[in-house]
C-alpha cells in the first residue's frame, strides 16, 4: 500500500495550537513508549477500549471476524514485548520515508516491512506494520500526538471497510518496536517559489513473532498518589486514552523510573537487577513455568544505589507474556 506524502495531506488531521513546533513534554522515546503502553493496554482489556474509543461493538466483531472471539476475552490478550532489533527496523523505516519523502509500507526499491525487519538482523515466524503519521502547522504536545496516533490505528484497524490488518489484536504477534520522530517534510515550492514545509509526527510500529519462544514479564511502575485507582468511567468527554487507563489510575504523569527491582528466580536460584526506563517500563526475559519473585525497592536519588523495600509479587511463568504493573501509593 504506497502512498505519497504530497497526496496524503488533505486526508491528514491538522491541529493548530498556540505553541511553537518544539518538543517540551516527551521526547521521541518517552512518546514511543507511550504508544507502546497504550497498545498493550488495549490488548489487555479490548472491549474496555472499543467502549472507550467508542467504536462500534458489531463493526468491531466483522473486522476481526473470525478472531471476534478477542472481544470476549476476560484477561485480554499477552502484552507484547519491546524488541530493539525491530524497534531499529521501524526507526530505520521511518528515516528512510523522511530522507526520501514517501510514506508507504514498501520502500520505493519494492521492500516491504517483511523483508526490511528480516534485513535489521530478526528471524520472525510472523511480522506485521503499522504507519501513520499527524501533522500539524504549529505545536502539538506529544503526549496528545501519541493518543490521537493510537485512536487513529484502533479506529482503522477495527473498522471493517477499510480492510487494514490487525496488528494492535492480533493474537500471533509477541513482540514490537516503535518509532515516533517528530520532523518536517518538505513538500517543494509554491507558485510563488516559496518552500512548502510540513511539521509532522512519524510513526512506524513493527510487530512480530521470533523463531525462537521467549518469555516477558512486562509492567508499569506508577504513583497512585493519595487516591485510590479509578474504575472506568465514561464521562470523561473526549479524552479516550484517559478513559482506557483510569481502571488502574496509570497515565504518563504518574509514571516513575525512580525504583529498582530485583528478580528472584525460585527454580533455577538466580536473580539479577532490573533498572526500569521510559515511563517507569520494565521488562524481564523469564523462563517459563518457573516461580519467581520481583521485589521493588526505592533508588536512591543521590547514588542512584538501591534503597528501601517497598512491594514483593511472588507468581509463576508460563509460557506467555504477562504484565505486572506496580502502584505505589
Amino acid at each position: 500500500m504506497k502512498r505519497k506524502i504530497i497526496k496524503s495531506i488533505i486526508t491528514i488531521e491538522i491541529v493548530i495550537s498556540l505553541f511553537a513546533f518544539k518538543c517540551m513534554a516527551f521526547n521521541d522515546l518517552e512518546a514511543g513508549a507511550y504508544l507502546w503502553k497504550l497498545i498493550n493496554e488495549a490488548r489487555s482489556r479490548p472491549i474496555e477500549a472499543i467502549k472507550a474509543y467508542g467504536i462500534d461493538y458489531e463493526s468491531a466483531k466483522r473486522a476481526l471476524g473470525d478472531d471476534a472471539w478477542i472481544l470476549e476475552l476476560e484477561n485480554g490478550l499477552p502484552p507484547l514485548a519491546w524488541n530493539r532489533t525491530l524497534e531499529d527496523s521501524s526507526t530505520a523505516h521511518n528515516g528512510d520515508m523522511i530522507n526520501r519523502q514517501y510514506y508507504s509500507y514498501t520502500s520505493p526499491e519494492g521492500l516491504s516491512f517483511h523483508d526490511r525487519i528480516i534485513n535489521s538482523g530478526y528471524t520472525p515466524l510472523l511480522t506485521g506494520e503499522s504507519l501513520s503519521i499527524l501533522s500539524f502547522y504549529l505545536y502539538v504536545d506529544p503526549v496528545k500526538a501519541v493518543e490521537g496516533i493510537f485512536e487513529n490505528m484502533l479506529r482503522d484497524e477495527l473498522n471493517p471497510d477499510l480492510g487494514y490488518a490487525k496488528n494492535i489484536f492480533s493474537k500471533d504477534f509477541t513482540e514490537i518496536g516503535v518509532s515516533f520522530i517528530s520532523t518536517i517534510f518538505s513538500l517543494g515550492k509554491d507558485s510563488a517559489g516559496n518552500d512548502l514545509t510540513l511539521n509532522a509526527y512519524l510513526v512506524t510500529a513493527d510487530f512480530a513473532k521470533p523463531v525462537e519462544t521467549k518469555i516477558y514479564i512486562i509492567g508499569n511502575i506508577y504513583n497512585i498518589g493519595d487516591n485510590q485507582p479509578l474504575q472506568m468511567e465514561w464521562n470523561l468527554e473526549n479524552d479516550y486514552a484517559a478513559k482506557l487507563l483510569n481502571y488502574k489510575g496509570w497515565s504518563p504523569d504518574k509514571a516513575n523510573n525512580n525504583f529498582i527491582l530485583w528478580v528472584h528466580n525460585f527454580t533455577q536460584d538466580w536473580s539479577i537487577e532490573i533498572l526500569n526506563g521510559h515511563l517507569g517500563t520494565y521488562q524481564i526475559e523469564m523462563p517459563p513455568n518457573t516461580f519467581y519473585s520481583i521485589d521493588l525497592y526505592n533508588k536512591n536519588p543521590d547514588s542512584g544505589t538501591q534503597g528501601d523495600f517497598l512491594k514483593r509479587i511472588i507468581n509463576i511463568g508460563l509460557n506467555v507474556n504477562k504484565m505486572v504493573d506496580f502502584g505505589i501509593n
